[in-house]
């Protein structure tokens, strides 16, 4: 299971991962951290020294367990991982990836599964801080595997130790650690882990480049120097950024009923890059989808948005994409989720919030005795309820195709409320006391951008 390592390798301290971590701050007074935990060497070292120093800050520490039913031995490893945790009293929260398994891309689609239960829990349990085991070997080998699909200055720039996801603060403190002396401080404190038998298995492309990387290593490209590159090729994206997120604040209007409002006068003066990472941005943050489209679909769009153009429509990443017919004149474009590619129906547990279409945060107050209430679109059937009862919903100034695709609340094929038409129906065995939908879009537009109340 474990492979011998020189003793030139110094062990994790305590004391060196506390300096480390002290740096990831500010946290609160007595911190609450989450961790993903696979059982893998990397996340079990990190859930163990965590948990020193919580203890230390009287804080509290979650384990987060993913089995992502691929395997069929998953479930014992799940139950060996809980007595590990359990002999150091760390609390833990198991998920299940249940239905239908990816063919093709099978670690990719996994990684995005994992991230996105264990931050939607983060978020509907008030956790800011997620702690995620990527190392100094997972980060050259991350640089490795976008070399080879021909990434550019975005794919090929580090994992930062400090990023946002869904309103959650992702600490990578491993960063600053090799596999090497992870491994070491375990055999140091006589606890054994979980060997993956994927990490073998050479169909997939991550092993194979881990395979190669002691030949690249004799020719000077070792960890160190692929970090350095991914480092500085991260400056270059931080400027990038910050181009973005300034032309964002000059011409882009962000609503909250979902939708963006792109200011083609002022966006067509900024250089090509600018322009193709802030329609990135748009698209991902008006369809709530965790990947961005494809750099040739951008460029498509780019060409059509610098023609001279007047009127036009567009479908893309899930979003309709048409010019505003009555602002020929200052050459707006509208940005709208595509209704008929939203699929979302969510439970509303009485009281609690919950992410709907990876776009909302949606909540009710809402009692009605032995029905399950439920957010989904609003769609023309529900619309058609609201403006048989508020005629005036029809004459609001959200556009008809927006409104389609707001979050409602349903009590089987009976609508209850839409937060943003003001919108909710009394009847005789409802109990309604409140109702809401906030636009929490994942992806950031920058700081200044306007948002239109």
């Amino acid at each position: 299971m474990k492979k011998k390592i020189d003793n030139y390798f110094s062990k994790i301290s305590s004391s060196e991962f506390s300096k480390i971590l002290s740096n990831f701050g500010p946290f609160e007074s007595n911190p609450e951290i989450a961790v993903g935990v696979s059982g893998g060497a990397d996340s079990l070292l990190l859930v163990l020294l965590l948990q020193q120093w919580v203890l230390k800050k009287n804080g509290k520490l979650t384990a987060l367990i993913v089995n992502h039913n691929l395997r069929s031995g998953s479930m014992a490893e799940i139950k060996i991982l809980k007595e590990w945790l359990k002999k150091y009293k760390i609390n833990y929260k198991v998920f299940h990836w249940v239905g239908k398994k990816p063919k093709t891309r099978i670690q990719e689609i996994a990684r995005s599964v994992r991230l996105k239960m264990l931050t939607d829990w983060c978020f509907q349990n008030g956790i800011i801080h997620l702690c995620l085991a990527h190392n100094l070997d997972d980060q050259a080998e991350t640089f490795l595997i976008r070399l080879s699909r021909g990434s550019g200055v975005y794919g090929l720039s580090a994992m930062a130790p400090i990023s946002v996801y869904k309103h959650v603060r992702l600490l990578r403190p491993f960063l600053f650690f090799g596999k090497e002396r992870i491994i070491l401080t375990l055999e140091k404190m006589k606890q054994d882990w979980i060997e993956d038998p994927s990490n073998k298995n050479t169909n997939f492309q991550r092993v194979r480049i881990r395979n190669i990387r002691s030949i690249l290593g004799e020719e000077g490209i070792d960890n160190n120097k692929l970090s350095q590159t991914s480092k500085n090729l991260g400056r270059a994206k931080a400027a990038i950024l910050d181009n973005v997120s300034s032309l964002a604040a000059e011409s882009v209007s962000i609503y909250p009923e979902g939708y963006v409002i792109l200011h083609r006068g002022k966006f067509l003066k900024a250089p090509e890059e600018i322009r193709l990472k802030l329609l990135s941005h748009i698209l991902m943050c008006v369809s709530g989808k965790e990947f961005p489209p494809r750099l040739k679909n951008l460029e498509k769009l780019d060409r059509v948005l610098c023609s001279s153009r007047k009127n036009f429509g567009s479908t893309l990443h899930s979003c309709q994409i048409e010019s505003l017919k009555k602002s020929i004149p200052d050459n707006k474009i509208i940005f709208f989720r595509e209704m008929a590619s939203i699929q979302d129906k969510k439970i509303l547990l009485n009281g609690k919030s919950c992410i709907w279409d990876n776009r909302f945060q949606v909540s009710c107050d809402i009692k009605i005795k032995n029905t399950m209430i439920y957010c989904a679109k609003l769609g023309a059937d529900g619309l058609k309820q609201v403006l048989k009862f508020f005629p005036d919903a029809g004459g609001s100034s959200i556009p008809y195709k927006v409104k389609l695709a707001l979050p409602s609340v349903w009590a089987g094929r009976s609508l209850l409320s839409v937060p943003h038409l003001n919108f909710r129906k009394l009847a005789k065995n409802v109990v309604f006391n409140d109702s809401s939908a906030a636009f929490k879009p994942s992806v950031s537009l920058g700081m200044h951008t306007t948002w239109v109340v």
